[in-house]
């Protein structure tokens, strides 16, 4: 329960069911109930600036804090109004798919003091980070079945990483054991739930601004 302004940042690996729960999740009537959420896809927590020739760490650090300083006014304006310090309920909810984890495995080799500068700007809002994991025996299935229903672009991806479904499953397998050394590391408010139902419930858990059964 996260009555009162509060973030929620979703990370996992690739084909953990991230984005098809987002869109379950908004049409809850929990998600409903919220009156002022603000979400961001991948398209701007972390793949803005894919493609450009200077792909350095330090770029994508950059792109962190100019994510978190958009948010700022909102979170200042919350902080000085009267009207939604008598009303929690109506305070902002942010949601992040994908952010500082994936940033930090995908482009700066797990880089812990980078962790540790971007989670010390981070506590001013309020996030709790969900881990949502894979049973590693079930990654390569669920490349293969995700194959079936995305664009050629995430094909072309899949198949960056390595020449078969097995050795493209390893790496992810890899990722996700990073992600959970940075759950272990991390310094904010954490959970690390398994795909499915269990991922449903925490997320609607920390949506909603009353108790839940």
């Amino acid at each position: 329960m996260t009555a009162g302004w509060s973030g929620i940042v979703i990370e996992g690996i690739p084909c953990a069911g991230k984005s098809c729960l987002l869109a379950e999740i908004r049409a809850h009537p929990t998600f409903l109930a919220r009156q002022s959420v603000l979400m961001l896809s991948e398209h701007y927590t972390e793949r803005a600036i894919e493609g450009r020739p200077d792909q350095r760490p330090e770029r994508y650090e950059q792109l962190m804090y100019r994510l978190l300083a958009a948010i700022e006014p909102l979170r200042v304006l919350t902080v000085e109004s009267d009207v939604l310090r008598r009303r929690p309920d109506a305070q902002l909810l942010w949601v992040l798919e994908r952010f500082h984890f994936t940033n930090l495995i995908r482009h700066a080799n797990g880089d812990l003091d980078m962790l540790r500068r971007i989670e010390g700007m981070m506590r001013f809002y309020r996030p709790t980070t969900v881990v949502i994991t894979v049973p590693p025996e079930q990654i390569e299935a669920q490349l293969a079945g995700s194959l079936d229903h995305r664009n050629v672009a995430w094909r072309d991806f899949v198949f960056s990483l390595g020449p078969d479904l097995a050795s493209v499953a390893q790496v992810f397998t890899q990722w996700q054991e990073q992600y959970l050394a940075l759950a272990e590391a991390s310094t904010l408010p954490t959970m690390v739930v398994p795909m499915g139902e269990q991922a449903r419930q925490a997320l609607l858990g920390l949506i909603a601004t009353e108790p839940t059964a």
